[in-house]
């Protein structure tokens, strides 16, 4: 994280044992070990929570084998739905979450991933080396 160090290979050797046979099996587990520090930053969430209530959409899908069931009518406005997050009521919102509760549609967020990677990315790496190569490579694992 440091993203100072010379000869990655070098040091990613010396952690080679039994369970880890490879400086890239090392290099693979140290993705691992900076994806969740990534994840666990408060200032990283707090700029994901930001852009998805400005850039989220919601989009709502009907489960098929449950489109013609009467009690799934009820919500029938969202069997193909979406809308910013943003711009969603709460009544709306609270319809969907009840519809999907109930097992009659898919409801999920989108967000441009790479724009959302980008933004972590200006957070979190400081150089131009293999070590800001490595972290970079780390978002692999939220997409």
């Amino acid at each position: 994280m440091a993203q100072h160090a010379a000869d990655l290979q070098f040091i990613a050797g010396k952690y080679k044992n039994q369970n880890v046979t490879s400086g890239e099996d090392a290099l693979e587990g140290a993705r691992h070990i900076i994806s969740e520090w990534i994840n666990e930053r408060l200032d990283i969430r707090n700029l994901l929570r930001g852009h998805l209530s400005r850039q989220g959409i919601l989009v709502s899908k009907v489960i098929t084998a449950k489109k013609n069931d009467e009690k799934a009518q009820t919500y029938k406005d969202y069997f193909d739905f979406s809308e910013a997050v943003n711009r969603c009521p709460s009544h709306r919102l609270l319809a969907m979450l009840r519809a999907e509760k109930e097992g009659f549609i898919r409801l999920k967020l989108d967000l441009d991933d790479e724009q959302v990677i980008e933004k972590i990315e200006e957070k979190i790496i400081k150089s131009n080396n293999a070590c800001s190569e490595q972290i970079s490579l780390c978002h692999q694992r939220f997409l």
